[in-house]
Order: structure tokens, then C-alpha cells, then sequence
């Protein structure tokens, strides 16, 4: 069974897409978190404020506003990552009073202090993200959408998006597996090094970047390789960086980068792996949202989300009642995201899992990362289809328009490439 790269997963419809591409601005995807605000607490710590970000990169963010702040990062928390090529409005968590967060004024960010509170904000805590999304260069959207949607009959794959391991150069789920397999070297080495797969455009940042990874892959040279790698990769010249100060010290240059990157790196190596799980169900005529025998199934918390802290075996005496909590939407078949102790499902599910981990040739035990430990990973149980709800979609000007809004931890863009279907993956 091989696995499929990511991006280029089975879809569920069959209909001709509308092609096009998202993001031609950043204003063509707009995201707003559904939130889950924590208690009030007038002698609080933290002072939760609600900001609204254009084409701003998520650590980039939190170091300008640690940095305006005199503040280290790590003393702002969020509840989830956002888009970059997008606007974007969310909570964050901040060791600043609100009269300093309303003095700070940062190009292309807006901050709204909203009141004090004794807790961080921890990722997970919110309840998912409305989407305002236009589709640029697209093709017979008129008669082609109401045929997907038919198809779709609500529902989608929940594969992880392309952002998760990098739409032009996907490399973030290879650095994890190399983490996993305990190879920090080649975990560095290919961040900095591997050369995007999708044809470059012909900006010349992305050529100075492609001219300054090939030196590094050719020669190795630490020095000339630093000079070459643009500006903006900021990750890149960090690792570079360390190692003309410490050679060979791979561990600790990448533990020098973002601690959310780090644990980026791991969680895109199970996104992987669960998308390869997923697809093979897809390919198997396995039904996306009816649970069969040996199934697990998470139903719904008190927000109506998936309650990973309640996982159902499904049996032939309980599968009647299981398949008809799915079909109301309070209950969502699961697929493994890989870890040290996430159970195995059972029948041709567990089948499924068990061969795709066994061909990632990831030891169940490496998730426990014993030289990172705070890397380390126990996996969990996640719904492998998903719903748009509250779906809008109309032209502007023959553009095609989406509303919608998704519960946590399931991305827009695979909504989207069930419209769209374009090839090349920059698209989303």
C-alpha cells in the first residue's frame, strides 16, 4: 500500500471542479474564530484580546507583538494557527495589561483588549472558524457547484489541508518523520534543503530561495548558504545560524526554532499518515459517515463538536443506535492520528491503520520522543468526515463566493478542493 503524497488524496465527488485558486488576495480569505472566551477576572494576569491580522504569519505575529510589548513570545497564547495569505481574527492571550496592548500599533494588525483573566489560552480552546472565501479564475461555477454540493450531500473528507505540510514545498511532515525516527540531522537538513515540488513561479525571492537551498544540498557550505537564503526565511537562516556556531549540533538547532513549529513538525507527520488512512477508506467503498463493525466513534460534547474524551467502540448490538447518532450529526466515525498510546480501531478500519503505520515504519513507541519529551505525542481519535455548516455560496461579478463555518481542527481548504479540483496545490 503506498501512501498517498499529501494534497493529491481520493475525492469524494466526482463532478469536473471549478479549478481557480484562493487567496489571490488576502482579503479573498477571510477567517473569523468561532470563540470560546475563559472567565473574566479583574486581578488576572492575562488580558485577552481579540486581533485581527492581514497576511501575517503566525510566529511572525507573536514576535512583533512580544517585541512592541518588551514581552517574551511565549508569554502570548492562541487557540489555533491561522491562515498567513488570509485576514484573520482571533483571541489571544496576552502578559500585558489592556492599557498597554491599546498603545501598541503594528502595520497590518489591529488589537482589541477585551478584559483580564488568571489563564493562558491553550490551543484547542475555541470552537471552530467562520470562513469567508472567493475563488479567482474559476471556471462554469454556475453549473458546476450545485452538482458538487449535490454529491457532497453536506459532507467531506477531513483530510488535513495542504498548509499543514506546504503547499509548494511540502516538507514539514518529513522533518517529523525524521524526528520520529530519531535522525535530527536529517530532520535539519531537510528544512533547509529540500526544493519545492511544484513548478516555481517566477518571482525572484522564491528563485534566490530555490539557487540557495540547491548550494546547500550541493556543498553543504554553512557560510555562503546563510549570505544566499532570503530574508524572510526566517526559520532557515536561524538554523543556519546555529550550526556555523555549534557544527553538528542539529538537536539544538532545531530546538532554537518556535516551540509550536517544533510540535508542528510531529503533528504533520500524523496528519500524514492519517490522510493515507482516510483516503485508503475512500478507496476501499468503506462510507465516510456510517460506522461499521470494529469502528470508533466520538460523540458530540456540550459545544457540538467531537468529545475526544469519549470514544465509543462500535459492536453489533450498539451499531443501529451509533449509525443513527451519525446520521443527526451528534456522533463522527474516526480514523488514528498516530501516537504512543491512541487505540487502534478494530475491523476493516483497524485493518487499515495497522498497515499504514506498520509501512510509515514509525515505532509506536518513538511518539513518546525520549530526547524531546516535550515533543512527545500520545495521538488521539479524529472524525474523518466533516461538515460546511451554514453553507452560502453565491457570484460577484461571475466570482464565485463561500460562507461557511467548520468545528476545530478541520481546514477550509479541504472543503475547497472538492469545489475547485485544481492541480496545482498553490491554488489552495
Amino acid at each position: 500500500m503506498s501512501l498517498p503524497e499529501p494534497g493529491r488524496e481520493p475525492f469524494l465527488s466526482s463532478a469536473d471542479g471549478i479549478a481557480g485558486r484562493l487567496r489571490a488576495t488576502p482579503e479573498d480569505f477571510a477567517v473569523v474564530e468561532r470563540e470560546l472566551l475563559p472567565p473574566e477576572a479583574a486581578d488576572g494576569r492575562h488580558t485577552i484580546v481579540r486581533v485581527t491580522a492581514r497576511n501575517c504569519e503566525t510566529n511572525q505575529l507573536l514576535r512583533d507583538l512580544a517585541r512592541a510589548l518588551g514581552i517574551q513570545p511565549r508569554a502570548i497564547g492562541f487557540a489555533g494557527t491561522k491562515d498567513k495569505r488570509a485576514v484573520t481574527t482571533q483571541l489571544m492571550s496576552v502578559r500585558a495589561s489592556p492599557e498597554a496592548l491599546a498603545a501598541v500599533a503594528l502595520a497590518g494588525i489591529t488589537l482589541e483588549p477585551l478584559y483580564r483573566t488568571v489563564k493562558p489560552l491553550r490551543l484547542g480552546q475555541l470552537r471552530g472558524n467562520r470562513f469567508a472565501l472567493r475563488v479567482a479564475d474559476a471556471v462554469e461555477s454556475e453549473a458546476r457547484v450545485p452538482v458538487i454540493l449535490a454529491e457532497l450531500a453536506g459532507r467531506f473528507p477531513n483530510y488535513f489541508g495542504v498548509q499543514r505540510f506546504g503547499a509548494s514545498r511540502p516538507v514539514t511532515h518529513l522533518v517529523g518523520e525524521a524526528l520520529l525516527r530519531g535522525d535530527w540531522q536529517r530532520a535539519v537538513e531537510t528544512y533547509i534543503g529540500a526544493p519545492a515540488t511544484e513548478a516555481a513561479d517566477a518571482s525572484e525571492a522564491r528563485a534566490a530561495a530555490e539557487a540557495a537551498r540547491a548550494h546547500y544540498r550541493d556543498t553543504g557550505d554553512l557560510t555562503v548558504t546563510l549570505e544566499a537564503l532570503p530574508g524572510h526565511l526566517l526559520f532557515e537562516r536561524q538554523l543556519v545560524g546555529h550550526l556555523l556556531r555549534q557544527p553538528d549540533d542539529w538537536q539544538g538547532a532545531l530546538q532554537r526554532l518556535p516551540p509550536n513549529l517544533q510540535q508542528m513538525f510531529i503533528h504533520a507527520a500524523q496528519s500524514a499518515l492519517f490522510n493515507a488512512m482516510v483516503a485508503q477508506r475512500l478507496a476501499q467503498g468503506l462510507p465516510l459517515d456510517r460506522p461499521e463493525e470494529g469502528d470508533i466513534v466520538l460523540p458530540a460534547d456540550r459545544h457540538g463538536g467531537p468529545d475526544q474524551r469519549a470514544p465509543i467502540a462500535v459492536t453489533a448490538r450498539n451499531q443501529p443506535k451509533l449509525v443513527k447518532r451519525c446520521a443527526e450529526g451528534k456522533a463522527w466515525v474516526t480514523a488514528l492520528l498516530p501516537g504512543f498510546s491512541a487505540p487502534y480501531a478494530e475491523g476493516p478500519q483497524g485493518d487499515i491503520e495497522r498497515r499504514i503505520v506498520a509501512e510509515s515504519d514509525i515505532a509506536r513507541e518513538r511518539y513518546a520522543l525520549p530526547e524531546a519529551p516535550r515533543l512527545a505525542s500520545d495521538g488521539l481519535r479524529r472524525p474523518i468526515h466533516a461538515t460546511a455548516q451554514a453553507l452560502e455560496w453565491s457570484l460577484d461579478n461571475g466570482v464565485p463566493e463561500f460562507r461557511f463555518a467548520l468545528d476545530k481542527g478541520t481546514y477550509a481548504t479541504s472543503f475547497m478542493r472538492e469545489i475547485m479540483k485544481a492541480r496545482d496545490l498553490r491554488a489552495y
